[in-house]
């Protein structure tokens, strides 16, 4: 039978015991504390952990220790136990984790499955600059469309208000040869709007005076 000092040198259970999670994550096996009160790990990526006290990793891990400890001996009592903590690398460098911590049932043996929390959060925040450079683009886009539609706005506007100014003058230079006696003006304003029905007016006017001088000038 295999002893769990062999776990994690025999090949084929570490194999079982010690899996990737992700890409930089993994699983570990170890053991409920015995009379000795002492936790011990037996299956890990990291052979100098094998077998040893846990809480001498307090040393080590200094001010982050209490975060792994309490998700780590969290399972007393037979219950699952989770949480955030931070851990040293071979490197040195201090980085977050997240642990859960799963008893086997009917033995005295943890599953402990844990991951470092930037393998999430790094394509999480190329998805929010990505996000931030599209957002960008599509503002940019909306400014550049409401300045050309404004623009465009301006232009019809422009043209449509010199070629009404320009229709109103030439029936006011109308009028003003007319009211001096020029009653064969021709009338060139020639539309169906408003400005249209008041050059149809003038135009009436204009041919009501020159009926009424014609009349006149029989009488005489």
């Amino acid at each position: 039978m295999l002893k769990k000092e062999e776990f994690n040198k025999y090949e084929p259970f570490k194999q079982i015991a010690v899996q990737k999670v992700g890409k930089t994550g993994y699983t570990a096996l170890y053991e409920l504390p015995g009379p000795d009160g002492i936790w011990r790990t037996w299956a890990h990526p990291i052979d100098k952990i094998i077998a040893i006290d846990m809480s001498k990793l307090k040393k080590p891990l200094g001010k982050n220790f209490p975060g792994f400890w309490k998700v780590y001996t969290g399972v007393k009592g037979g219950r699952e136990s989770r949480g955030y903590y931070n851990w040293q690398d071979k490197d040195g460098q201090i980085r977050a984790k997240f642990m859960v911590c799963t008893p086997v049932r009917g033995t005295r043996y943890v599953v402990a499955a844990t991951t470092y929390l930037d393998e999430f959060t790094v394509p999480v925040r190329k998805l929010e600059a990505r996000a931030s450079v599209l957002t960008s683009r599509v503002r940019n886009m909306s400014i550049v469309i409401l300045v050309g539609t404004l623009i465009l706005i301006g232009l019809i506007v422009s043209i449509y208000g010199h070629l009404l100014t320009r229709r109103i003058k030439s029936l006011t230079q109308l009028a003003e040869r007319i009211s001096v006696g020029e009653l064969d003006a021709e009338l060139k304003v020639k539309s169906t709007d408003e400005i249209g029905d008041l050059a149809e007016a003038i135009g009436r006017m204009q041919e009501s005076i020159r009926l009424s001088i014609e009349r006149l000038r029989r009488r005489r």
